[in-house]
């Protein structure tokens, strides 16, 4: 190759890059339309804590106003549900059904269910093993949303000045 024939080329390959130019931000194409995803936007760890602290106090309410209705069965039911199922909701915000802590409180609910004798210390295990389940829940729902946000995580354009950057963003 010539020396003109070499200099052409090189001047080619460092003119070209600089014509390239980044759409104005009305005409770039949303980021779902781009990837074929749609952008999830990330979870809040206080939301999920509210709902797990929301969930564990709302047997109670729950207990309060089913005895109203004096039946013996439906309080029963409806407070050991409320206190299975509802302090788990922290983790379904975070996409999470089953955690540990609802097998805890699953053992609490047979103790107080499955035993004869329903002495004092039968329901004492029992809602002990209930309390400490919710405790579970509460404390591990703000590490649920994180791992739900890490899996969920898109990266997007973010407009930078009069051009556009890759950003990231988070808490430590």
């Amino acid at each position: 190759m010539t020396r003109a024939a070499t200099s052409f080329a090189l001047a080619l390959v460092f003119a070209l890059p600089s014509l390239a130019r980044a759409q104005p931000p009305g005409l770039t194409p949303p980021l779902e339309r781009v990837q074929g995803v749609k952008a999830k936007r990330p979870k809040e760890r206080g939301a999920a804590i509210v709902g797990a602290l929301a969930g564990s106090v709302a047997p109670l309410f729950i207990h309060e106003i089913t005895e109203r209705h004096r039946n013996p069965d439906t309080v029963v039911t409806l407070t050991l549900g409320g206190a299975l199922l509802l302090p788990s909701a922290g983790h379904w915000y975070a996409g999470k059904l089953v955690t540990p802590g609802m097998g805890v409180r699953a053992a609490g609910v047979l103790v107080i269910v499955g035993s004869d004798d329903q002495s004092a210390e039968t329901v004492a295990v029992g809602v002990l093993l209930i309390a400490a389940g919710a405790l579970y829940d509460l404390a591990t729902a703000g590490s649920a949303v994180d791992a739900w946000n890490r899996k969920h995580a898109t990266v997007t354009p973010m407009p930078i000045g009069s051009g556009y950057g890759i950003g990231a963003g988070g808490r430590f």
